[in-house]
């Protein structure tokens, strides 16, 4: 299987629409029910800058940043402050969270994911995630089946994120001066 993996690593992307293409083939041709990819920029403490693609259903998407956001985001969290994956099911869920869980389920989402983070920068964190709707009796045993798999895929694909992030930001800029 790492073999299809690999194919969806080979240039930079040309569009957002692109770029979530490929994460939809990946989960399709992995058997995974979902993947996300989250580039967060920081000053300080805030997030100045994001960009969120994913294989949720939109409506979950709207819900998320209507009541959590990254910033709120435990799982966030947990990967900013230096750890390098993190299972969702392991941290108390707030009743934000609670809500969450149960748009995520009527929209296809498994409670079962986990998350892989790396920082490219000091102010700058990937979060990565993969969804899997799996019985829970096998969830503990394919964690870290899922992390061999994505790690090198959620870097790579950052790295095709790269050219179109920066030209964005560019962009960005020209338009403040």
């Amino acid at each position: 299987m790492v073999d299809v993996i690999a194919t969806a690593l080979i240039a930079p992307f040309r569009s957002f629409a692109e770029a979530t293409e490929v994460l939809s083939e990946t989960a399709r041709r992995s058997n995974v029910a979902h993947l996300s990819y989250w580039f967060l920029e920081y000053e300080g403490s805030e997030v100045c800058d994001q960009y969120w693609l994913s294989t949720y259903d939109p409506h979950y998407m709207d819900a998320y940043m209507k009541n959590c956001t990254p910033m709120g985001d435990p799982v966030i969290e947990r990967l900013l402050a230096g750890e390098e994956q993190v299972d969702w099911r392991d941290h108390d869920l707030s009743d934000t969270e609670v809500a969450l869980q149960t748009e995520a389920a009527r929209r296809g989402i498994a409670p079962n994911g986990l998350s892989i983070g790396f920082k490219p920068c000091s102010d700058e964190l990937v979060a990565f995630s993969i969804n899997l709707a799996r019985d829970e009796s096998v969830w503990n045993t394919q964690k870290p089946v899922l992390v061999d798999r994505f790690r090198y895929f959620a870097r790579t694909f950052h790295n095709r994120m790269l050219p179109m992030l920066r030209s964005r930001r560019a962009g960005n800029l020209m338009m403040a001066i």
